[in-house]
């Protein structure tokens, strides 16, 4: 019951609905001597690419999304995201890609919304950066929630 045949081979059921074609989909790669299946959560590495969530319950709040393919090191993969958006904003200080909360707007260019890793839990965070920042006022992107 849970196996279907597509294009002549047997595969088993994941998804048990079609993604949304509206919800934020997103590739990244599959952080090095890393292995992804489908439908797994996945959070951040430090360098930007993806790792499968550590099921002791103490990340959950690193999710990013979840795998709609497999893959191996080096492979993109897409997630099906926890966020609703992407958006450009600024460091408030050197960053690396995870958890983010958002600190305010900038002061050089208040256009763009300021978020900090620093200290980040699930009760303050609002966001996911997805890129690194070596200084203040980098601009990054950041799934938010």
């Amino acid at each position: 019951m849970a196996n279907l045949t597509a294009f002549g081979g047997k595969s088993k059921t994941i998804f048990l609905n079609e993604a949304e074609s509206h919800k934020l989909h997103l590739a990244f790669s599959v952080a090095a001597g890393q292995t992804v299946k489908r439908g797994q959560p996945m959070k951040m590495a430090a360098d930007g690419t993806i790792t499968p969530l550590v099921g002791d319950g103490t990340d959950a709040h690193k999710i990013v999304g979840y795998s709609i393919h497999n893959g191996v090191a080096g492979d993109e993969v897409t997630l099906a995201c926890k966020g609703f958006a992407v958006v450009f904003a600024t460091a408030e200080t050197a960053l690396t890609p995870g958890p983010v909360w958002y600190s305010g707007q900038d002061s050089v260019d208040a256009d763009y919304s300021m978020y900090d890793d620093t200290a980040a839990t699930a009760a303050n965070m609002n966001g996911i950066a997805i890129d690194a920042a070596t200084a203040l006022h980098d601009v990054i992107r950041v799934i938010l929630f």
